[in-house]
């Protein structure tokens, strides 16, 4: 009976051996993967766990300000997770102390000093610590948690054990931060690109559409615009894969209207799928554009003018340099990035739309100031034709320059009189019509065309049949009239 127990037993053993030995493969398989931290310390944790049949455990990682973030955990206490309590206060002590020293630990269940600002164990598992180690540096640590009732030795091999699978995650860490030195680098070099590109020309419909298309590349998104201010409102003036637009489509009157609004609050917009907490009229607009686009992400930052270094040394110079530039800067026009098909998570897309936003403003702006300058297409003109500024032809130019300018000066200094011969005739200065009283057919014209008149003088004689026939009736009545008498 004795004999088959232990045969029973020894199969037990062999076969969990298999499982360990099984699991410690998939680990070294996995610290050769190119996965995510999150996949990859998920599924480095829960072999950790199984193969030590453990209650469960924790990976934490070292982030930028040196506080610990956790990354995977399982069966964690809710009481480790409070940040106000005072067992989480005690464990990351504990954990802290771990990272400072990088020796890896057993602490006893409800062990720890009985000083307040010293760490400690507030679980009833044996926790079991390892540092991750990247190039000689913490850049984590690992924490099991162990049922306490294992014998001494039991309990080192835990440690042992964990020392080791930390060993092989070291390997994933070394080329995990290879591939991010890779990336960042390939990253440097588009930015790189990116700023030469953009900088290029001082022409702004030309740095506007180099800005969108490689904004776009860069940022890896799907769609970025440039809108200028005109106004009180804004006009979009490139969009990323179109070399022209048709101002009247929908989608650019609903992308004209989101970055009015959004240029008139001054504050960037970042839109995620939810629009509370936003003023009505970047909500409308928005709605309206999210229709036309079903866009999934849309970030609009309004572009300010960048300090100049005449005005910083200005301002330095009379103490304002305390004072928030950002809020006072001349917002000339809005930045929008769009995410339709794309997935990129806030924090990988943002640090690479800063870096756009940087180099748009600038060069947008050194554009902008450079179109405004008096008679520019004459200027550019003459720059463009280069016989002009040619180094026999140069002195030439100049002098032709100047003559012409004098000229002009000329015109508006000096004042002379502007005679011109034309032919014409005079008009009277008085003019009177001359009426008829009655009806008749003129007889005779007494004066001629251009002739000085008096006044009471006859000019016209008429005849008028029926005045004459009275004339006679009356001189015939009154002859017979006289012959009575």
């Amino acid at each position: 009976m004795s004999s088959e127990q232990s045969s029973v037993n020894a199969e037990t053993v062999e076969k969990t051996k298999q499982q360990i030995r099984g699991l410690v493969n998939e680990i070294a398989t996995l610290s050769k993967s190119d996965l995510s931290p999150e996949q990859f310390y998920e599924a480095f944790l829960q072999r950790i766990v199984t193969a030590l049949a453990a209650a469960g455990g924790a990976v934490w990682v070292v982030g930028e300000d040196r506080r610990l973030e956790l990354m995977y955990q399982i069966n964690l206490s809710e009481t480790l997770l409070d940040e106000t309590s005072d067992e989480t206060r005690r464990h990351m002590r504990l954990l802290k102390r771990v990272i400072q020293t990088g020796e890896p630990q057993l602490v006893p269940p409800l062990a720890g000093s009985g000083d307040e600002e010293g760490g400690g164990n507030p679980t009833r598992f044996l926790l079991v610590v390892a540092p991750l180690l990247g190039d000689g540096k913490v850049e984590g640590l690992v924490e099991v948690f162990q049922r306490p009732n294992a014998q001494p030795a039991t309990q080192r091999g835990y440690l042992r054990f964990v020392i080791q699978m930390c060993e092989l995650a070291a390997e994933w860490i070394k080329s995990h931060k290879l591939r991010q030195f890779s990336t960042r680098h390939s990253l440097w070099a588009q930015a790189d690109e990116f700023a030469r590109l953009v900088h290029e020309s001082l022409d702004l419909r030309d740095t506007c559409f180099t800005a969108v298309n490689e904004a776009r590349r860069l940022i890896g998104c799907d769609r970025v615009a440039v809108a200028i201010k005109r106004g009180p409102s804004c006009k979009v003036e490139a969009i990323s894969g179109q070399d022209t637009m048709e101002n009247r489509a929908n989608i650019v009157a609903a992308l004209n209207k989101l970055a009015t609004r959004v240029v008139a609050t001054g504050e960037p917009l970042w839109f995620e799928g939810e629009t509370e907490d936003l003023p009505p009229q970047v909500e409308h607009a928005l709605e309206e554009y999210v229709e036309e686009s079903y866009a999934k992400s849309i970030v609009v930052i309004p572009l300010r003018k960048p300090d100049r270094p005449h005005e910083l040394a200005r301002e330095a110079k009379h103490g304002e340099l305390e004072r928030e530039h950002q809020g006072e800067r001349e917002v000339f026009g809005a930045l929008m990035v769009e995410q339709i098909e794309t997935e990129l998570p806030r924090e990988v897309i943002q640090p690479r739309i800063d870096l756009v936003y940087e180099h748009t403003t600038r060069a947008l702006a050194n554009a902008l100031d450079h179109n405004e300058i008096f008679l520019m297409p004459l200027w550019r003109a003459i720059g463009k034709s280069r016989i002009l500024v040619e180094a026999r032809n140069l002195p030439k130019t100049v002098i032709a320059t100047v003559v012409l300018v004098a000229i002009l000066i000329g015109l508006f200094v000096v004042r002379t009189d502007f005679n011109i011969k034309a032919r014409g005739a005079l008009q009277p200065i008085r003019r009177r019509d001359v009426f008829f009283g009655v009806d008749g057919t003129v007889n005779k014209i007494l004066v001629k065309d251009g002739d000085k008149v008096q006044a009471g003088q006859v000019l016209i004689e008429l005849m008028n049949p029926e005045l004459e026939r009275r004339w006679h009736q009356i001189s015939g009545e009154l002859d017979e009239t006289n012959e009575r008498l």
